[in-house]
């Protein structure tokens, strides 16, 4: 999931799309596009060869069974920063608790929770 993480966003996508076509219509949409899309796609495909090959060298397992207790902390992290600039407000905090039990105690999709949330949202505030 972190090597996934490496490749560019939708803005850096749209924008070289963009200029791109600016710059040189379709012809130069398609090169500003894969010029910034390529690298990281690369180094992508070469570190997952990589890891299925080596999958079994023990230094590597090792490596990564330390490595994801990291990657949840990190993940934890930005979802605390996240409630901290959301959660304002009882109702917000209502929202959030009932949202956090609905993702943990049941097997409802979150995507309709957030939905759920968003239309609670929109009529509370």
């Amino acid at each position: 999931m972190a090597i996934a993480e490496m490749t560019p966003g939708p803005i850096a996508v749209n924008t070289a799309t963009f200029v791109g076509f600016r710059l040189a219509a379709v012809a130069g949409s398609a090169a500003a596009t894969l010029g910034v899309v390529a690298p990281s796609a690369l180094v992508v495909t070469v570190l997952a060869v990589l890891l299925r090959r080596y999958k079994s060298v023990p230094w590597l397992n090792t490596f990564f069974i330390g490595v994801r207790p990291a990657v949840i902390a990190l993940i934890a992290h930005a979802g605390l920063s996240v409630a901290r600039a959301s959660v304002r407000d009882t109702a917000s905090l209502g929202i959030l608790a009932v949202s956090l039990a609905l993702t943990l105690g049941t097997s409802i999709n979150p995507i309709l929770i957030l939905v759920a949330a968003g239309v609670a949202g929109a009529i509370i505030f």
